[in-house]
């Protein structure tokens, strides 16, 4: 995704990230794995909220793929947030987009990530349920667009 195309969507969920000593690196940036985490802590509760579920281990879904692009180092004390919102829906997955800023120097990093509607009994993925595929619908992020 074109960083230039982040700003089409409405973004639906959104969190202040609280920074620990352990997140940085040598070089005192955050460590670029714990964007993943705060990807995933963003992806599962956005997911809970959408599909009204409320316990983690009983969402439906699993990773297919996530990425992450890095803009500019997001260091100690600085004050930073994260948004997320479902940027596309198929019928067996879903996208969600993330970005990250900093109070001071704006964007710092965007992702995407893809997960596919899961049956954990069967160990296959299928077809969305209507009434599942109608809720993403909803909530995505892509009901506002920019003109």
């Amino acid at each position: 995704m074109e960083t230039s195309d982040i700003n089409q969507f409405n973004f639906t969920y959104r969190r202040n990230l609280e920074l620990n000593f352990r997140d940085f690196d040598s070089f005192q940036h955050v460590n670029n794995g714990v964007y993943f985490l705060w990807f995933e802590n963003a992806r599962v509760n956005l997911s809970m909220e959408v599909l009204q579920i409320f316990k983690a281990s009983a969402l439906p879904i699993t990773m297919a793929n996530i990425g992450c692009q890095f803009l500019c180092p997001i260091k100690i004390g600085d004050c930073v947030w994260i948004e997320a919102g479902i940027s596309k829906v198929s019928e067996k997955s879903f996208e969600l987009t993330y970005r990250v800023h900093e109070k001071l120097n704006g964007l710092c990093a965007v992702g995407t990530s893809i997960q596919v509607y899961f049956d954990h009994q069967t160990g296959r993925s299928s077809i969305f349920p209507t009434e599942v595929k109608n809720q993403l619908l909803h909530h995505s992020a892509l009901k506002k667009r920019i003109k």
